[in-house]
């Protein structure tokens, strides 16, 4: 079940968990953020804060066709495994697929 939803300002490429149970992204940014409920690792208020703001921001922005991205709820039971990539046919040019690889 899902605990939490990490919301992010672009487009997340990959997420793995660490041995210490964090969970890394890798967005299309250029960022590669760490998640941690531990807090003798997290970064500062200021920090966490503009991250919020900077996802926020990104959820609403209008896109070409005058729609706004928002977020999908889907667990992750629920998305596509990698191996049915091939028989996934979009419905619009540039549209963007997440699937996954293994159990986590």
């Amino acid at each position: 079940s899902c605990k939490q939803s990490l919301v992010h300002a672009a487009a997340v490429w990959q997420v793995a968990v660490l041995p210490n149970g964090d969970v890394v992204s890798v967005c299309s940014d250029g960022t590669v953020r760490i998640w941690t409920t531990d807090p003798t690792r997290m970064t500062n208020e200021a920090e966490r804060q503009a991250q919020k703001e900077e996802a926020t921001h990104a959820m609403f922005k209008p896109l070409k066709n005058g729609s706004c991205s928002v977020p999908m709820e889907q667990t992750f039971t629920e998305i596509m495994d990698v191996d049915s990539m091939g028989a996934f046919e979009g419905q619009v040019a540039g549209e963007m697929k997440c699937f996954k690889e293994g159990d986590n």
